[in-house]
Parts: C-alpha cells; structure tokens; sequence
C-alpha cells in the first residue's frame, strides 16, 4: 500500500511517473509476507509465555496463585485424610467391616489411663491378628508406634504406642496380645474435652504422605477421661 500512496501522490502533484506494475506488486507482497511473518513470530512468543508461566506456577506453587480455578485447588482441604494425618482433618464415620477386608487387623482396647498436664498417659491392650491371605507366615504382632486422636470427625491429637515386645511370627488365624504403654497429647496445644475418642492407625509424624489408613477402620475406641 505504501508503493501505491506514493504512486498517487506524485501523480496529483503532475509530476511525471513511470509506473511498472509488475515491480510494484512484487514490493507489494514481499512487504506483506515480511509482516505477516512477524505476526506468526509474536503469536508463537506469546503462546510459549503462557506455557511457561503455567509451568513455574503449579509444580512448585511458589508463585502467587492467580483467580479462578488454581486458587480454589489450593485452599481446598484434602477430600480424604491421608497419612500421616493432620490436625482438623475430617474423618468419615468408621465402615464396620472395614477391619474384615484387611490382611491383618490391629485393635487396641484401654486398660488404665489418666488424665496428664497436657493431655493422657496409661496402657492399652494390643491384639494384632492375622486374616491370611500371603503365602507364608507373617513377621509381625506389634502394635503401630503412632495414631491419629480422633473426635467428633476430626483428628484432635497424636498418640505414641510403646512396647519393649518383639515382632514373632503368626500362621493365618492367630492372633497375638501385646500390653504396651500411651501417651496422647492434643496437636493443637490446648486441652481436650473427656469424652469418646477413635484412634486410627498412622505413619511417623515425619514421614511423607501415603496410603489412606481410614479405610482400614479406627483400632481403637478409648474413653478418655
């Protein structure tokens, strides 16, 4: 277009113009392929921007995340709680025949706990029993060293379980009694109400989430007092 405007403009001034029409399209198209090409090139750079940008944003989340969908992934709690369980997770209610689909099932049942300065302290009673289901025995017959502190629905403390007892090994159907000592402390640092609390099996406070063990039931129901 710019060959053009000056074509015309030398005309109505009545200067004397040679036009070549062929010279003139070439310049034409050449110009517009020029253009058309720096157009395609800023298209590609802002498309790979984007793809860039969305990148460093989700895997690591150390950017600021932007409205709409990613921010309502990141604030939303966990669907299911995950192990090792976090205080204020929510925890269904127990499935009765939960303990009945595992391999082995642990239940711990009170004997003497009292109230402590900062949360409970006794002994329970362990009985780990093995269903079956592997092709050999199995080396086990401990009870799980941590447990989430459940009440109302929610993960209110952490319990440590110790025994000085030795993992032995159980033909399927056997079942083995283990005494060991609990102490029960709230995760949010303030005092718990007495009343009836669910412990479910969970991993070393530590360690990085992993399988769901609230499907495996709670393997204890204590009244704290």
């Amino acid at each position: 277009m710019t060959d053009l405007k000056n074509v015309f403009e030398e005309l109505a001034d009545g200067s004397a113009v040679g036009v070549d029409e062929h010279d003139v399209l070439c310049r034409i198209r050449r110009r517009r392929r020029v253009r058309s090409g720096l157009t395609a090139a800023a298209g590609v750079a802002a498309v790979a921007a984007v793809a860039v940008g969305a990148y460093a944003a989700i895997p690591g989340r150390t950017t600021t995340p932007v409205a709409g969908p990613v921010t309502t992934a990141l604030t939303t709690p966990r669907p299911a709680p995950v192990a090792p369980y976090q205080c204020g997770d929510g925890f269904p209610a127990p499935d009765p025949a939960g303990g009945s689909r595992q391999i082995a099932t642990v239940t711990l049942t009170e004997k003497s706990i009292s109230r402590t300065a900062t949360g409970w302290s006794g002994s329970v009673r362990s009985t780990f029993r093995y269903n079956g289901g592997l092709p050999h025995p199995l080396i086990a017959g401990l009870p799980p060293k941590w447990a989430a502190v459940i009440h109302d629905g929610r993960m209110v403390g952490h319990a440590t379980v110790s025994t000085r007892a030795r993992p032995v090994e159980l033909e399927a159907g056997r079942s083995r009694v283990v005494d060991a000592g609990i102490d029960i402390r709230s995760c949010t640092g303030t005092s718990l109400p007495s009343g009836e609390y669910l412990l479910y099996e969970d991993l070393d406070p530590t360690a990085k989430p992993s399988k769901d063990l609230v499907k495996s039931g709670p393997i204890g129901r204590l009244q704290l007092p």
